[in-house]
């Protein structure tokens, strides 16, 4: 049985062999030092995010996810259909989508999770209109 904290992060799979894919890499081993389960889940989409996590989720492994990105809190809020009580965290590291649509999948991603974070103050300005609230800063303690 599983003791302590177990944290899945959520990545989009077109982060893969970039800085974005190593810092996260290092997030998760770092965590894991700590006692943490903490494990890197790219995804395609959100069914990718939904097969990739369901049996670990109904087996108990994960206590919340944390989704990357703008695109990592979209995947991350479509598990919140058939997980409604899974506790989900979104840091954003990049800046808000230019188009409608786009804009509005986000907001509603946004809306859905239960805490919000990003990298930046200017980010997370530009972010809080979508997420209808003020966003926290949690800088990342790298200089990219």
């Amino acid at each position: 049985m599983r003791r302590g904290l177990g944290i899945a992060h959520l990545v989009p799979a077109s982060l893969a062999g970039t800085p974005g894919e190593a810092f996260a890499a290092g997030l998760c081993s770092a965590l894991r030092d700590g006692g943490i389960d903490s494990t890197l889940v790219p995804c395609r989409d959100e069914d990718d995010a939904a097969a990739a996590l369901a049996p670990a989720l109904a087996l108990g492994r994960f206590d919340a996810v944390h989704a990357h990105g703008a695109q990592g809190a979209c995947h991350a809020a479509a598990l919140l259909r058939d997980w409604p009580l899974l506790p989900v965290i979104a840091t954003l590291h990049d800046a808000p989508p230019r188009g409608w649509r786009q804009a509005w999948r986000l907001r509603q991603a946004l809306r859905a999770m239960d805490e919000v974070t990003a990298v930046s103050m200017p980010l997370a300005r530009r972010h809080a209109w979508l997420a209808g609230r003020a966003i926290a800063v949690t800088p990342p303690g790298v200089s990219l």
